[in-house]
């Protein structure tokens, strides 16, 4: 049950940081 959370905000945090990088 937990292990979704922390992966999906992983992957959110992930993209964020993509995003900044990219922009």
């Amino acid at each position: 049950m937990g292990q979704g959370g922390v992966d999906r905000d992983y992957i959110k945090t992930l993209i964020l940081d993509i995003k900044t990088a990219v922009e």
